[in-house]
């Protein structure tokens, strides 16, 4: 869900669709379930009404984080992006340093031992260096 709002959000800016344009393409795009979603008179509210049918809650996204185990298998930067997202779905309204913190600790938790050695030795101070130092580390093994 989140990812389709994000698409037609980034499509608004960049036609510069007017708050009016935005909802009637967001109306029309929607198909099946999601068009009962579209009786709303603002794209906001649209919004509202797709996560909360089929998006996922700031709880949920939490539990997803936390659930998330040492060792996974996911490519790093895959898994960088599944921690990004659910971290800022996980914690709405926070400040952007703070979401990046928060996924950082997180990315940190979830990558293998070796990494996690590794990590130690050189502290990433963002994710997109964590991942990309851990990639490093995986080629020169």
């Amino acid at each position: 869900m989140e990812d389709f709002i994000a698409l037609l959000q980034h499509l608004a800016n960049i036609y510069g669709w007017e708050h009016d344009q935005k909802t009637i393409h967001l109306k029309t795009s929607l198909t099946g379930p999601a068009a009962e979603c579209a009786r709303p008179d603002t794209s906001a509210r649209i919004y509202e009404d797709l996560r909360a049918r089929f998006g996922i809650t700031p709880d949920e996204a939490k539990r997803k984080l936390l659930g998330m185990r040492t060792g996974q298998q996911d490519n790093l930067r895959e898994l960088a992006d599944k921690i990004k997202k659910l971290t800022m779905l996980a914690y709405p309204g926070t400040e952007t340093n703070l979401q990046e913190t928060l996924a950082l600790d997180h990315f940190k938790r979830v990558i293998n031992a070796d990494m996690s050695v590794f990590r130690v030795s050189r502290p990433p101070a963002n994710l997109d260096e964590a991942v990309r130092t851990c990639c490093e580390y995986a080629s020169e093994s």
